[in-house]
């Protein structure tokens, strides 16, 4: 049950900040859209390029998979 609560805290955490963000005005109209932007053209792919230079041979080579 903790380890569940360790991964949801700050996920729900997250989308609680940018709930008050939005009602506080901090963040515009268009600011869902242009996040979503970053994460797929920026983040993603950084996060994709770090796994894999940091991944061994035995765990890419998953032909099962």
């Amino acid at each position: 049950m903790l380890s569940t609560l360790k991964i949801l805290i700050p996920v729900f955490a997250l989308i609680f900040v940018g709930f008050a963000c939005r009602r506080r005005h901090l963040l515009g109209a268009t600011a869902a859209s242009e996040l979503n932007r970053f994460v797929v053209w920026l983040a993603l792919p950084a996060l994709l390029f770090d796994t894999m230079a940091h991944s061994t041979w035995h765990q890419l080579d998953q032909p099962g998979f």
